[in-house]
């Protein structure tokens, strides 16, 4: 399956995020389309505030993300969750590594894709892992980001990537990876031109929808938004 994504415009409104193991991967990637676009304004509900949620919020404050916990509510024998709302902002990079970067192995080709709208390098470390198995994912970033015309160094262990410039619209292939392909729809979303992403089909085991969900959240205006 592929997808063709056109660029968009800020993101207003309120949306849900689904409960599950994904939890994280679809809160971090609405947390930073809201953030790459200065007139952002959005609410995002039913985030997960485990210790893996927590981290999250922390990762952003330290990128300066402009994220506020509006509620929090406790679930029955299980870990609270919250609704976050999140702006526009200056992102500077920051460094994913150690525990950090354990915790957040299956979140990492979004992170990536944050770190190409911050004002410096991102740098990612200790993700080694992530070349095993049938998809080698730093590779696959590596070769879409430089498709994209974001500067992007490899290690074995990690990638480096260069904020400030636009992403630029051109075929990328998500090798089958929902995340990945996450990660691709966030720069497209942001890139001068049309993209297409290739093999996006894993996206059907995280949010089938995501794609179409942002798309019509940077379709609404300010004054279409219910009070």
């Amino acid at each position: 399956m592929d997808k063709l994504i056109k660029p968009l415009k800020a993101l207003h409104g309120e949306i849900a995020v689904p409960s599950g193991e994904w939890n994280a991967l679809c809160a971090t990637a609405l947390i930073v389309a809201a953030s790459s676009y200065a007139r952002s304004d959005l609410t995002i509900q039913n985030v997960s505030l485990d210790p893996k949620g927590r981290r999250m919020l922390q990762v952003f404050r330290w990128m300066d993300a402009k994220i506020e916990t509006e509620k929090q509510r406790a679930e029955s024998g299980g870990e609270p969750t919250g609704t976050l709302r999140a702006k526009g902002a200056e992102m500077r990079p920051t460094k994913i590594a150690g525990e950090t970067a354990t915790m957040f192995l299956r979140e990492i080709p979004v992170w990536v894709a944050a770190g190409a709208f911050t004002s410096g390098e991102m740098v990612i470390r200790d993700v080694a892992p992530l070349r095993e198995g049938q998809t080698d994912h730093l590779d696959a970033l590596v070769e879409a980001l430089r498709k994209m015309g974001i500067r992007v160094g490899e290690m074995p262990d990690g990638i480096v990537v260069e904020g400030g410039r636009r992403p630029q619209g051109a075929e990328v292939d998500a090798r089958g990876d929902g995340p990945l392909a996450m990660a691709f729809a966030l720069l497209a979303f942001r890139a001068e031109g049309e993209t297409i992403i290739q093999n996006a089909d894993g996206l059907d085991q995280i949010w089938p929808v995501f794609v179409e969900a942002v798309e019509n959240l940077s379709a609404r205006t300010k004054h279409e938004i219910p009070v």
